[in-house]
Formats: C-alpha cells, sequence, structure tokens
C-alpha cells in the first residue's frame, strides 16, 4: 500500500492514479517523442499488473516505446471502467477537478448529463433524495417510489387543509358556554321584567310561567294557548319577538363573543366557537321549551290582542288555560338564529379572513355599517314613537300596556319609518279563502292617533341620513365612498324586509267544532313591500344629497365620464352592432381590413361585396397569386383554381 501524495488517501501499489482524488501516483518519465505537448497512449494489449516472479512492468522491449503517464486522462473509449466507489465518487484515472464520465452503473440522469444528478457521498437525504426527479429511496412509500399522483409531499411543502370534525369537539367549549349564558340569562331577566308587569290580575305562577315562554320566544319560537271550550277545540300561536329583549340578548352574546376570540388569528377557530355556542344556547332553550310544555301554565291573567289595527298595539300574549312554547322553534330558529348573528361578528374582523373573503369584507363592511346605523337609529325612533302614542292615544297610557309597547321598542321604530314614508300599517286577515285589510296610511293614522305621528317624514329621513353618513364618516379611502354608498343601497333591499319580519306579530289559530274545521291566519305590523320600497328609493335621492354636500360627488366629472363613454360608443359604430362597416363574419357592405390586407381573413365568411380586382384580371374572377395560410384551404365559399399554378392554391398541398 502506497498513499496519495495530493489527499493522503491509502492505494495499491498497482495504481497509477489516485482512486479519491484523480492525482497521477506514477513518477514523470521523459516523453519518448521530442513533443511534451502529446498525450501518450498505452496500447491496449499492455499489462498494468506485476509480472510473474513479482516484478513489476516496468521495463519494455526495445520494440515497443515505454508507457507515459502525464497529469492528462487517457482518451474516455480507451480507459478502463472500475466500479464506482459507494458514494459517486470520481472514476480511476480520472484527474481532480476535470469533467469525467460518469462510472458504470450510474443513474441515467448522471450517465447522460442530466440535471438532477446523484449529490456526492455524505450529503444530506433530502438533497440526495429530495430533488423532484431524483431516484427515491429504497424502502420509500409505493406513491413516492413509482411517482404516483398523490406522492408524499416534500420537505418544506405545504399540503392541502382539510378539515377536521374533531376539533369541535375540543375547542373552547368554556368560552362558547359563556356567550350561550349570557344570552339565555339577558332573555330570562327580560321575560321577568315584562311577564311580571304586563299582567291585568297579578299571579305570581302564571307570571313564572309566562317568564320561561317569554325567555324562549325571544330567539324565535311561537307561543301557543290552548283556547278550547266544552264541545269546542281551538288553539291560537302567537309569533312575535319581544324586539328589545332579542336585541339585549344577541348583543350580549355578540360582545362577549368578540371578547372571547379576541386572541384568534384563524376565522375557523371563531366559526366553530360560534357553532357551538349557538348548540349551548339551543339546548338551553329547548329544556325551558320542554319543561314549559311539560308544566303547560296558565295564561288566562294576560288580556289577549283584541285584533284592532290601533297604534296602541304592542306585545302579544295568549290569553288561556294551558299555554306552551313550539319546541320545533326552539330547536331551528334558536339555532339558526344565532349561528347567523355570530357569523356577521366573525366576517367584520378583517385581519383573521382569507384572501378572498377579505376582498368580500372590504366591500360589505361599510356597507353593513351603513345599515346597522339605520337599525340603531329606528331603535332610538321608538322612543319618539312611543311618547307620541301615550300622548295621542287614550289605551296607550296603562301601565301594562306601556309595558307591553316598550317590550317592541325597536319595532315602534320601524313603525314610524314606515309610517314616514307613506306606506300601509295595520293587520291583514285570512280565514277560508276570505281576506280582510285594515290598513292606514300616515294621514288616517295621525288622525286616530294623534297629530304628533306627522313627524314621522322627519324621522325617516333623519334615519336615511344617518346610514349613508356612517358610510362617509367612518370610510378611510375616500375614493371609495361612491362603491360603498351603491352597495349599501343594495343592501337595503335585503336588510328591510328582514327587519320588518322581526317587527311584526303573525298570528295563527285553528277551530274545531262538529267535525267542522275553521283555519286563520293573520299579521299585524307593516307591509313589508312597500315598506321596502319606499324607503329605498327615497335612500337614492337621500345618498346623493348627502354625498353632494360632503364634496363625494362631483356632478360635473359624472357628466365628464358620461360623455367620454357616449363619444367611445360612437367612435367605434362597428363593434357588435350593425352598421356598413363590419368585423369578420358581419352583415355590410365593406370587408374589414385585417393588417392592410384587403378581404377578410382566408378561412372566414365574408358577408358583403367581393374583394378588389387585380390588374388584368376579368371581373368575377379570383385572384390566387398569394400564398393562403398553412393548412392550405380557400376561403369558405369560393372554389380553388386549377392547374396548381405556382403561387397559388394546389390541392395536395
Amino acid at each position: 500500500m502506497s498513499q496519495c501524495p495530493q489527499c493522503g488517501a491509502h492505494v495499491g501499489v498497482d495504481r497509477p492514479f489516485c482512486g479519491n482524488c484523480g492525482a497521477s501516483l506514477a513518477a514523470p518519465q521523459a516523453p519518448a517523442s521530442g513533443n511534451e505537448d502529446v498525450t501518450q497512449i498505452r496500447p491496449a494489449g499492455s499489462n498494468t499488473g506485476p509480472q510473474s516472479g513479482g516484478q513489476p512492468g516496468g521495463q519494455h522491449s526495445a520494440e515497443q516505446p515505454a508507457q507515459q503517464w502525464s497529469a492528462q486522462p487517457p482518451a474516455p473509449q480507451q480507459q478502463p471502467q472500475y466500479p464506482a466507489p459507494q458514494g459517486g465518487q470520481p472514476g480511476y484515472g480520472a484527474p481532480q477537478g476535470q469533467p469525467q464520465q460518469p462510472p458504470y452503473g450510474a443513474p441515467q440522469a448522471q450517465q447522460f448529463g442530466g440535471q438532477h444528478a446523484q449529490p456526492p457521498y455524505g450529503a444530506p437525504q433530502a438533497q440526495q433524495f429530495g430533488g423532484q426527479h431524483s431516484q427515491p429511496q429504497y424502502g420509500a412509500p409505493q406513491a413516492q417510489q413509482f411517482g404516483g399522483q398523490h406522492s408524499q409531499p416534500e420537505y418544506g411543502q405545504q399540503s392541502k387543509p382539510s378539515f377536521d370534525f374533531s376539533r369541535l369537539l375540543v375547542g373552547n367549549w368554556a368560552g362558547a358556554a359563556m356567550v350561550a349564558g349570557a344570552a339565555l340569562g339577558v332573555a330570562l331577566i327580560g321575560g321577568a321584567l315584562f311577564a311580571f308587569t304586563t299582567m291585568e290580575n297579578f299571579d305570581f305562577v302564571q307570571a313564572l310561567g309566562m317568564t320561561l315562554m317569554l325567555a324562549v320566544s325571544t330567539f324565535g319560537s311561537n307561543i301557543i294557548g290552548d283556547m278550547g271550550e266544552g264541545d269546542i277545540e281551538a288553539t291560537q300561536h302567537i309569533g312575535q319577538y319581544p324586539l328589545l329583549v332579542t336585541v339585549l340578548a344577541l348583543g350580549a352574546a355578540v360582545w362577549l363573543f368578540r371578547r372571547t376570540t379576541a386572541s384568534y388569528r384563524h376565522y375557523l377557530d371563531a366559526i366553530l366557537d360560534a357553532v357551538r355556542a349557538a348548540l349551548i344556547l339551543m339546548l338551553g332553550v329547548v329544556v325551558l321549551a320542554i319543561i314549559v310544555r311539560i308544566w303547560s301554565p296558565d295564561a288566562t291573567g294576560y288580556a289577549s290582542s283584541d285584533g284592532d289595527a290601533n297604534g296602541a298595539a304592542g306585545l302579544g300574549l295568549v290569553e288561556a288555560e294551558k299555554a306552551f312554547n313550539s319546541i320545533a322553534g326552539a330547536i331551528f330558529i334558536t339555532f339558526f338564529l344565532t349561528l347567523a348573528v355570530l357569523a356577521i361578528a366573525v366576517f367584520v374582523r378583517r385581519d383573521w379572513l382569507p384572501a378572498k373573503a377579505q376582498q368580500v369584507n372590504d366591500w360589505l363592511r361599510m356597507p353593513m355599517l351603513g345599515i346597522a346605523a339605520v337599525a340603531a337609529t329606528s331603535a332610538v325612533a321608538g322612543l319618539i314613537y312611543l311618547l307620541a302614542i301615550i300622548i295621542g292615544e287614550e289605551d296607550a297610557r296603562s301601565f301594562d300596556q306601556i309595558m307591553r309597547l316598550l317590550a317592541v321598542l325597536p319595532a315602534l321604530g320601524l313603525r314610524l319609518v314606515s309610517l314616514g314614508v307613506f306606506s300601509n300599517f295595520g293587520i291583514v286577515y285570512k280565514s277560508e279563502g276570505d281576506k280582510e285589510e285594515d290598513l292606514d296610511r300616515l294621514p288616517d293614522f295621525a288622525d286616530d292617533n294623534g297629530v304628533l305621528f306627522w313627524i314621522a317624514p322627519v324621522i325617516a329621513l333623519a334615519v336615511m341620513v344617518a346610514g349613508v353618513y356612517a358610510i362617509v364618516w367612518k370610510s378611510l379611502d375616500k375614493s371609495r365612498i361612491l362603491r360603498h354608498t351603491l352597495v349599501y343601497l343594495g343592501l337595503l333591499l335585503v336588510a328591510i324586509p328582514f327587519m320588518v319580519r322581526f317587527s311584526n306579530a303573525h298570528l295563527g289559530g285553528k277551530q274545531e267544532f262538529d267535525g267542522d274545521t275553521n283555519k286563520y291566519s293573520a299579521w299585524f305590523g307593516m307591509d313589508a313591500f312597500q315598506t321596502t320600497a319606499f324607503f329605498f328609493l327615497f335612500s337614492i335621492v337621500v345618498a346623493a344629497v348627502v354625498l353632494f354636500f360632503t364634496g363625494n360627488l362631483d356632478i360635473s366629472s359624472l357628466k365628464g365620464k358620461a360623455q367620454a363613454m357616449s363619444n367611445q360608443f360612437q367612435s367605434q359604430p362597428g363593434q357588435q352592432q350593425w352598421s356598413n362597416q363590419p368585423q369578420g363574419g358581419q352583415w355590410g357592405n365593406q370587408p374589414p381590413q385585417y393588417g392592410g390586407q384587403q378581404g377578410g381573413q382566408p378561412g372566414q365568411q365574408q358577408w358583403g361585396n367581393q374583394p378588389p380586382q387585380q390588374p388584368g384580371q376579368q371581373p368575377g374572377q379570383q385572384g390566387w397569386q398569394q400564398q393562403p395560410p398553412s393548412g392550405g384551404q380557400p376561403p369558405y365559399g369560393q372554389q380553388p383554381p386549377q392547374g396548381g399554378q405556382p403561387g397559388g392554391w394546389n390541392p395536395g398541398q
């Protein structure tokens, strides 16, 4: 064994080159020829091993010149191939720092100069086997070995997120329980307040039962009363939110929900908390509804609504010997109402939303703020309605009636706004195909309930201004105020019907006597269609005025843009319209121009005059002097010329 003078590796005595670095081990000798720059090639039949008797083959006959070893490697086609050592080291006989032929058995990409060659021995595993087209490690998963479509992702590559339903079970149930408990607690307190203060003949047991029923109806469940007597079976249900309690309960839930999720960094975690809170609240409300259904307390101490369409009507309560709540409404309406409100609270926070949802948020956040301003100012307007009805209507001055009006205070404000836009207000009754209406507009309503209600148009105008001004005030980018206002006007067509639905009262019932059944239904409050349409139309005018006076609506600029669009439309009369200068494939008199050539492009059908004739061409003949495009097909509807003249169309090309 000898040692390489270049790298110090141990090599055999019969090795002319170092197998580790490729340095020459033989002592340099004078070349046989006079030219030192010529590399001497050893004959193929020469022996490199030791001679018999253990003498090295370093002596040669006179006929055969001595073999010379130099720093240059021999020709690749005559270089002996040795098995490559493990790790892809340089082949035997290759000098250090020079390109080399990969050893026999190397990967195909390495043999043919592929970009992803085998890395040196000792390289990290990610470098050895992490290349996109590298050979997979032995024993790797089958999809990775054979390049399956669902191969294992590379190091550092993120896989597609998948929803794990187990997260719903192991999340923040304590925080969700706090949110649901706050909403249910406010509902019980509000229900007790109005149950104990709206009775004509006080009874503690009835008031306690009505407290539970009002707490359940806070989230949408109807109150059902059994009003049968003797052989008559009759039931009546009232669907009316104690809207003040509903707003306070859901408001408390949103406030606590935002505090609970303030440290979250992803919207999905907050959505899961919203689902948990809705489930817990639904379970609590259902338990109360089941208790009331089993108990079925007496409710004869509450005077039911007499159906008069006057403005003094407030919270409607059944007067029956047995009363209870709808369990189906307690399940479905409670869950979806709570989830929808909390989901909106999640959406208005922009930082944890994905990129596409942030774009939607940019479009809707300011318009939603305008809708919130309309709802808030309408609720405040309920105080004005309450004051006007107490002054103008004698039946509304009793304590229990004032408390019933106070229970639906936000609905009173929307009544005043509806009257301010001259929408109908009253009751519509349907029974067995018959329909009765008792509806009034502002003039008749003011005559019946007091002249103070003529303030309704002013209140409606103030509500409209508040909705638009909230957008102008809160918008940071003033160039988007016009866009936000237009979206806000569109959202009014969705928000106002929901607000009317939550504010109105819906009644229904069934009577059975001697085999005959009579069903009836009614609604009391505002006409939803008229209120939405009139409020929307008036809001357009109000929005234009507010934007103009705040400097966000430039009339001259809008006129200039409209004039520019009109001029552009007139300067391009041939696009998508009937004209004398059509595009390709349209009716017209003149063919279009393409790149300075007359006539349409080959292969397109041209409707109109024939292309111009070439000099010396007879009328009615087609010229084929220009080479057609690739494919060799003439224009549609024209026959190729005969004879295959040079430069023309030749069948078979």
